[in-house]
């Protein structure tokens, strides 16, 4: 990976191949999200319902962000307090 992977804050962006995401609530097993454009059949209609994730699947995901529709990470514009990511947890 060319960049290094800091951990999440509430505000931070996820982006696929099918849209975009914004990270809402993040608990000490799953990160909350909520969809805000999506790329598909629906053209682009906003979802508006809350969606988790567990940490592990996610680390897993942009591991592997090939197979997974391309998943990255978009940081909000403060990286005060970020830490990045060990790859024991990745």
């Amino acid at each position: 990976m060319d960049k290094p992977i800091y951990n999440l804050k509430v505000g931070d962006m996820i982006s696929t191949d099918h849209g975009f995401g914004v990270i809402i609530k993040i608990t000490s097993t799953k990160y909350w999200y909520q969809v805000a454009i999506r790329n598909d059949a629906l053209s682009g209609a906003h979802d508006g319902f809350e969606h988790a994730i567990s940490r592990k699947e996610f680390w897993n995901m942009i591991e592997n962000k090939e197979k997974f529709n391309n998943v990255t990470i978009h940081y909000t514009s403060d990286m005060r307090y970020r830490r990045k990511r060990k790859a024991i947890e990745m």
